[in-house]
Parts: structure tokens; C-alpha cells; sequence
């Protein structure tokens, strides 16, 4: 029995330093794929993000959502933060992943999406975000 290898999200720890002045250690890296896996797996059964393809995902979910909060982090220990419309957990997610010391609630009008974020959540252990429909 053959198993599917899985596609691995590009680390790019260079880009990460060079644009945000932060780069992901190791368990970044390892829940981001594990996000990235999540999504992909979800993909399946509802309509969450055509953007799938490693280097894009990396991109357009996980860089380009931090990038858009990186100007806070100086400073910005313990912040409650709420993603509105939150979709499939983006920018969410990621900014959880990256800065587990800010709450963050992740707000969408969809339960399904919700319903999907939230299991997402409980997989990663994240105590630091929560969803709200």
C-alpha cells in the first residue's frame, strides 16, 4: 500500500525576516502545515479557498495575513483581536499560530464555516482563539 505524500508549504524564512522582521520557529512552521493539511482535507466537503497550491497558499493565506498585522506586533503583548468574516480562518488562523499570546476570535455568519474553524482550532490545540457565528 502506497501512502500520498502530502505537499509541504514552502518555509521561505528569508522572506519572512526580510518583509515582517520575524521568522516562524519550528512549531510555526509544523502547525502551519498542519493548517495548511487541515484546509486541504476540508476543501473536500466545502467550498473554503481555491488557493491550494503550496508557494500560493503560502502567500495569499499565511504571509500576506501577517504582513497586514505585522506593523502592530511592537508592543502588542496580550491583544484581543477579532477577524470579521473570517471565511475559512484567514487571516485568523495564522495570526493565532504566529502570536499565541493575543486572543483572537474568529467571527463568520456561516456555521459551516464556523463549525469548520472551530474544529480546526481544536486540532492545532489552540487556546488562544475561539469562534463566534
Amino acid at each position: 500500500m502506497s501512502e500520498t505524500k502530502k505537499p509541504l508549504l514552502p518555509e521561505m524564512l528569508q522572506m519572512w525576516q526580510k518583509t515582517l522582521s520575524w521568522q516562524p520557529d519550528a512549531g510555526h512552521l509544523l502547525e502551519f502545515q498542519r493548517l495548511y493539511e487541515l484546509i486541504l482535507e476540508g476543501n473536500q466537503q466545502l467550498n473554503l479557498t481555491r488557493i491550494t497550491e503550496p508557494r500560493d497558499f503560502w502567500e495569499k493565506h499565511l504571509w500576506d495575513g501577517l504582513r497586514g498585522v505585522s506593523p502592530l506586533w511592537t508592543n502588542a503583548d496580550d491583544w484581543r483581536v477579532i477577524d470579521i468574516g473570517t471565511g475559512a480562518g484567514f487571516p485568523g488562523l495564522p495570526v493565532a499560530i504566529a502570536r499565541p499570546d493575543w486572543q483572537i476570535t474568529l467571527l463568520d455568519s456561516t456555521g459551516k464555516k464556523t463549525a469548520f474553524v472551530q474544529s480546526v482550532i481544536d486540532k492545532l490545540g489552540m487556546e488562544n482563539a475561539v469562534t463566534h457565528r
